[in-house]
């Protein structure tokens, strides 16, 4: 009796060993936010997608989730701020003949081309609580606000960081060659915190290409040209190509022809109505606002990873130049800050015409809302404190703007 238990047993767990090991791994999340699970086997040059039993188009989803974990860092390791949004992670750099040249966890001496770079950190970053990496302010400002005309240098100075401008010419394993004043200078490496190249011809069009997330830390932006089972190819608008092996990616976000999130692209302008300027709390992009700690969106138990987190008051404004059909979002009160406390009426704007506007506390469910926004030139946001913003933390989660398929 005893033996045939055991083996009932045995035969148990060899079955839910075997279902485990046959379940997908891979999770595909189409434009509407519903997950397929299923383990993608390629894709191919137009975009087209197998995965499981199914197939999809490329353009029609968000993102490719994969049950890979990210490798552990080295403590001394450099980044690398791509013009496109993407960050290598390299454990080595160098600028010379108008390349960067770095090692990274794809290989040795890769060498790009220096305008794609906009910006590169020489010292180990700081993380919050929520584990973001958070650059030392003034350089964090920099990044945040490209259009320079002159490439900085980042020096550290026993009473802070000063920030030089002029022109990089070369950076090397001991120091950095700069004009400044019309001369060329040289500074010790390790006197550096960084440096931010010029970037007055703005970032490039991202539509339709994916950004890879890598288990050594980078993040890349590219165009797809496919993917056999084993090998990710990518076709960079710099012209780099790129030779990914599978077990390396952890995710692809899609940027899709068909939708764009606000927090992926940069405002007209930010008013904040706060009558207390020293209560003032900026708008946070895929996080949390009044907490400056990357907390995700939560709004009535649901987590976002993407969204506007935003005080009463707030009037954020963008220009969508006509080319999409519907603004979605999930609005009402985050969950960390609400408490039950918050009261304000959610609005958009097209061109100036209201186009909507619910009152929310933060004892109501979150909305979903869709407005159609044909035409539109000029979105605007706004949350009206209806009276006392004092407290209101809130958010348009997942806020996204939508071109349906024709």
């Amino acid at each position: 009796m005893t033996t045939v238990r055991w083996m009932v047993l045995s035969l148990a767990a060899l079955v839910a060993f075997a279902a485990s090991a046959a379940s997908p791994g891979d999770r595909v999340v189409r434009l509407d936010g519903q997950a397929v699970a299923a383990d993608v086997s390629s894709i191919d040059a137009q975009g087209v997608v197998k995965a499981g039993d199914g197939t999809y188009d490329l353009q029609q989803l968000r993102k490719i989730t994969r049950p890979v974990e990210a490798d552990r860092l080295p403590m001394r390791v450099f980044r690398i701020y791509l013009r496109d949004g993407g960050v290598i992670v390299a454990r080595k750099v160098q600028v010379a003949d108008g390349s960067v040249v770095f090692d990274w966890s794809l290989g040795k001496a890769q060498r790009w081309p220096i305008g794609s770079v906009r910006a590169v950190l020489l010292v180990p970053l700081s993380a919050d609580e929520s584990g973001r990496l958070k650059p030392e302010a003034a350089f964090a400002e920099a990044l945040d606000n490209p259009g320079e005309a002159a490439d900085a240098l980042f020096v550290m100075r026993d009473d802070g960081i000063r920030v030089v401008r002029g022109a990089l010419e070369s950076l090397g394993a001991e120091q950095a060659r700069f004009v400044w004043n019309q001369r060329s200078r040289t500074i010790a490496r390790d006197k550096l915190y960084g440096l931010t190249l010029a970037t007055a011809n703005g970032a490039p069009d991202l539509a339709g290409q994916v950004r890879v997330h890598l288990r050594g830390g980078s993040t890349v932006w590219g165009a797809v040209q496919g993917f056999d089972g084993a090998t990710l190819k990518l076709k960079r608008d710099d012209g780099v190509a790129l030779d990914i092996a599978w077990d390396r990616v952890m995710r692809l976000d899609v940027r899709s022809r068909y939708m764009m999130h606000l927090s992926d692209m940069q405002p007209l302008r930010i008013d904040y109505g706060d009558p207390f300027p020293l209560m003032v709390w900026p708008m946070q992009r895929d996080a949390l606002v009044m907490s400056h700690t990357g907390r995700p969106i939560t709004l009535g138990g649901r987590t976002f990873d993407k969204g506007l987190g935003v005080r009463s008051d707030t009037r954020v404004s963008y220009a969508i130049a006509g080319k999409y059909d519907r603004f979605a979002a999930t609005v009402g009160f985050d969950d960390y800050h609400g408490r039950q406390l918050g009261e304000g009426e959610f609005r958009v704007t097209g061109d100036g015409k209201l186009l909507f506007r619910k009152k929310l506390t933060a004892e109501d469910a979150p909305l979903d809302i869709s407005v159609d926004v044909t035409d539109v030139r000029k979105l605007e946001l706004y949350l009206d404190p209806l009276g006392d913003a004092t407290g209101d933390s809130a958010a348009w989660a997942d806020a996204r703007l939508i071109r349906d398929v024709k």
